[in-house]
């Protein structure tokens, strides 16, 4: 017997579940340029505090109480018969009453969720991402770099649209950009879903915050909704984890909790690995941060966050980033200047895969000429990039080491083929960590400080 069908993608996920059908779980998707690991990581740990077993699964792996394991390749999204495995496992072994995945853009156009619903569905934000993805037109079959970001956000779209189940909800950034086509597209298309908006209180949106302080590892937060107000000490810097901790309040709403018990289980949520995750302090006072910030609204985002609203009055501020090799090439410039703001930026290797290591650090380098960056180190060892950056950090500055955040490794070239790339053990978390502590042990012992790589 041989069946044509027009998606083969999604009709193999739809016959997979068909012939395994899942047992009941509540399933939310995340979806959006930035957030989908710290709102899956939230939502997650929102949903535990409160009595119920959650899980999340995304780039950091599967999560519930502790790490179960990663995904197969370091994928963001599986593919669906590893996916529809994964979540039989979770209800069955695990008893998962829910499971918050992410969703990205590629997933999306693979059908990797091509047979599943999600009862919630949340889109964070939309900013530039993953355009080398994109570039290629399946309409034409054509490569058009130029429709490359509406594809992009059609991708995020359409994904909200096909797979948010019948009478479900979803939840919006009212502030993030396109906000208004994706309300007109929803109310058009699918007429049954609820919609559900959080921003802060500049906003018209359903659930409103407002930070109203911040210190070294947490920030105070006023939320709203309906006349109800609370304000709790978030254990996550940075306003965008303020806006990932709203969308997720938002989604255990959306599940039948309500603002109070849901505003109130973030204050024991879970530092998220390389989200704005504080490392250590120099013997200056210097503060060391790890962040994943890969693109170029995320690393702005980190950028203004220490600069106009973290740890004091304007603290002298470091940025160290990259950008992947066999990636979205345009991006490079505009990762400079979104880091144009800081004191001092050191460019290093992130992932160059493939690519000329130092031909992607040259792109980058050339960007600065017209930001205006006061001081622009190149170097291309990561490990002596992060160590000279810590050495470099004034007293009570604060150094964001960006792009790699919870990864472990560092792709790069072959040895013995330029074709191919290699996975090298790297922590930017472990390897500033070691850099401190050799600090604070010249600084106790009485010595100078010296190189310690």
């Amino acid at each position: 017997f041989i069946a044509y069908v027009e998606n083969p993608q999604r009709a193999f996920a739809e016959l997979d579940i068909a012939l395994n059908p899942l047992p009941p779980v509540r399933l939310t998707g995340v979806t959006g340029t930035n957030g989908k690991s710290s709102t899956v990581a939230i939502t997650r740990d929102l949903l535990r505090n409160l009595g119920f077993e959650a899980f999340s699964m995304g780039t950091l792996g599967i999560i519930g109480r502790t790490s179960i394991q990663h995904l197969p390749d370091m994928l963001t999204t599986p593919e669906a018969a590893v996916a529809h495995d994964i979540l039989r496992q979770l209800i069955k072994t695990q008893n998962a009453t829910d499971v918050a995945a992410e969703v990205s853009s590629q997933g999306i156009v693979e059908e990797r969720y091509g047979a599943l619903q999600f009862g919630v569905m949340a889109f964070t934000n939309f900013t530039q991402d993953h355009l080398d993805f994109h570039t290629y037109d399946p309409k034409t079959r054509e490569v058009d770099p130029d429709g490359a970001l509406d594809r992009y956000f059609e991708a995020k779209l359409n994904g909200v649209i096909e797979r948010t189940a019948q009478n479900g909800i979803v939840v919006l950034n009212a502030e993030m950009d396109r906000f208004e086509t994706c309300m007109a597209r929803l109310r058009v298309q699918r007429p049954d879903l609820q919609l559900r908006t959080f921003g802060t209180d500049q906003s018209n949106a359903h659930l409103r915050f407002t930070i109203d302080a911040s210190g070294i590892q947490y920030q105070s937060i006023q939320f709203s909704m309906d006349g109800q107000e609370r304000r709790i000490d978030l254990p996550l810097l940075g306003r965008f984890q303020a806006e990932n901790a709203a969308c997720a309040v938002c989604v255990a709403m959306a599940w039948g909790v309500g603002f109070e018990e849901a505003v109130g289980a973030l204050t024991h949520v879970r530092q998220i690995p390389g989200r704005m995750q504080y490392v250590g302090q120099t013997p200056t006072n210097g503060r060391i941060f790890i962040d994943y910030a890969h693109s170029p609204d995320a690393l702005m985002r980190v950028a203004q966050e220490f600069k106009a609203h973290t740890l004091g009055t304007m603290p002298h501020l470091t940025l160290l980033f990259g950008c992947g090799g066999a990636r979205d090439t345009t991006k490079r410039a505009e990762m400079a200047q979104a880091a144009a703001s800081a004191d001092v930026v050191y460019v290093t290797d992130d992932n160059p895969r493939t690519e000329d290591a130092s031909q992607i650090r040259d792109q980058i380098m050339q960007a600065f000429g017209t930001c205006g960056v006061p001081h622009c180190v190149n170097i291309g060892d990561r490990y002596a990039a992060i160590e000279q950056a810590i050495l470099g950090v004034p007293a009570g500055g604060v150094l964001v080491n960006c792009g790699k955040g919870h990864e472990d490794y560092q792709e790069v070239r072959a040895p013995h083929d330029q074709q191919q790339k290699i996975r090298l053990p790297f922590d930017d978390r472990l390897v500033a960590r070691r850099v401190l502590e050799v600090l604070h042990k010249e600084q106790s012992g009485g010595k100078s400080i010296r190189k310690v790589s």
